[in-house]
């Protein structure tokens, strides 16, 4: 019987040494030799007749290697087996000793799945917040609407909150020479609310009219360049272009009309107020999802495999090249910064696939059909249509996978103690734009 040592336990990583007797290496060689023997021809004896004896002293080598090869996997099996490890992948072997005589020992390293203990959900607390939408959320969702709908109109006219100006800005030093390599042509700014709170500049510009030039002084607070300039003032030549006016439509019928699928005002806020809602228990949802994970974690850390890290951060890495062809990305510093990201992601797949298997949850034909007729509406498609898509595309499994992670989620939700409770937030504008505007 081989002998197994563990030499060293890293997270998911074991490293043990295997020592296999020479008795059993014996009996493999002569195994693997009958296994051979039809296979070797040799002068004066019909093929596959010579004497095993002739056949082991002329093909030795041979031999000797095919035997390796077939009692390595059969030896790391019963390791397996003894120690019960559940391998991840192929394992790696080094320091491999097999001398003429005495035993072969090597050194193997395996990586395996972590142990996940999913009675932890019992313990686990959550809270489901969900923001309750407010007229005045109704109120800036459709003033941002409003804006999106808003007129652009050249005027002859002193700059004021609100407007976008285009104008040329020339920095030089305090004897008035221009600095050269800073210029900026046709620069466009928005003179909004938020911009104008946050830069002492662009308060300069308000009352500059089409063909004005000022010279604008303002404060350096802090210099990333040098701490010199910090407390320094810098000075710029501006001379503006032209200054649009935002012509905002008023809030009325008429404009609930215009946007189509509405008859009028009442019945546009309302169904933003529906959408906004719907965009909340989404958002609750998806919080949820990430907070039921996080506590769990908490209440039973636990490693994972550097190798299933490492492919998420290989991938991630090749997307963003792709998506950027143009840009040099350090690779090692990359992969420093987003391996917290990579792991915990690692975390989310390991507890959801332990989750599908030990609670035995599939998903059935029925309701894939179901959810790609769904879908199909809700994109004015025909049902047989996105299907053989799907199917073309090799996009069929996305739906299949994306049902069973919600019945995962399910389960999470119905074993962990989830309170849900309501709450007002109260936000200067909303950024939630609603596609079409309609529900």
């Amino acid at each position: 019987m081989p002998k197994f040592e563990i030499k060293e336990h890293i997270g998911c990583t074991k490293k043990l040494h295997v020592e296999i007797e020479r008795e059993r290496y014996d009996q493999e060689f002569a195994l693997t030799l009958k296994g051979l023997k039809k296979d070797f021809q040799i002068p004066g004896f019909r093929k596959g007749k010579a004497p095993e004896s002739i056949i082991a002293r002329r093909f030795s080598s041979t031999i000797r290697e095919e035997t390796v090869k077939e009692l390595i996997p059969k030896v790391l099996k019963e390791m397996y087996e003894t120690e019960g490890i559940k391998p991840l992948n192929k394992p790696s072997i080094s320091d491999f000793v097999f001398d003429k005589t005495g035993p072969i020992t090597f050194t193997v390293v395996v990586e395996e799945l972590p142990e996940i203990d999913l009675s932890v959900f019992d313990t686990v607390k959550v809270t489901k917040e969900i923001t309750e939408i407010t007229e005045e959320d109704i109120d800036n969702s459709l003033g941002r609407l409003r804006e999106l709908k808003a007129e652009r109109k050249e005027v002859d006219r002193e700059a004021r909150e609100g407007d976008i100006l285009t104008a040329d800005f020339l920095r030089v030093d305090p004897t008035g020479v221009t600095i050269i390599g800073e210029k900026k042509e046709q620069h466009v700014i928005s003179l909004d609310k938020v911009n104008l709170h946050e830069s002492e500049f662009l308060e300069h510009l308000l009352g500059m009219k089409k063909g004005d030039q000022r010279k604008v002084r303002i404060t350096v607070e802090e210099s990333p360049d040098s701490r010199e300039l910090t407390g320094g003032a810098e000075v710029y030549n501006v001379e503006v272009l032209q200054v649009v006016e935002f012509i905002i439509p008023e809030l009325n019928d008429e404009f609930a009309v215009s946007l189509g699928g509405y008859k009028d005002l009442a019945d546009l806020r309302e169904k933003t107020r529906v959408y906004l809602e719907k965009q909340a228990e989404l958002d609750a949802e998806d919080n949820l999802k990430s907070d039921l994970i996080e506590e769990f974690i908490k209440h039973n850390p636990f490693e994972v495999p550097g190798s299933m890290v490492t492919r998420v951060l290989s991938a991630d890495f090749e997307n963003m090249k792709k998506n950027r062809p143009d840009q040099e990305i350090d690779e090692e510093e990359y992969y420093t910064r987003m391996r917290p990201n990579a792991v915990r992601a690692v975390q989310t797949y390991l507890i959801i696939d332990k989750i599908k298997s030990e609670k035995n949850i599939d998903v059935t034909k029925e309701e894939i059909s179901e959810r790609i007729e769904i879908i199909a509406q809700e994109n004015g498609m025909d049902p047989r249509e996105f299907r053989r898509l799907l199917i073309k595309d090799g996009r069929l499994d996305e739906i299949k996978n994306d049902i069973a992670e919600e019945k995962t989620y399910r389960w999470m939700v119905e074993t962990a103690n989830v309170k849900v409770v309501r709450t007002k937030k109260k936000t200067e504008k909303s950024n939630i734009i609603i596609p079409n505007w309609r529900m």
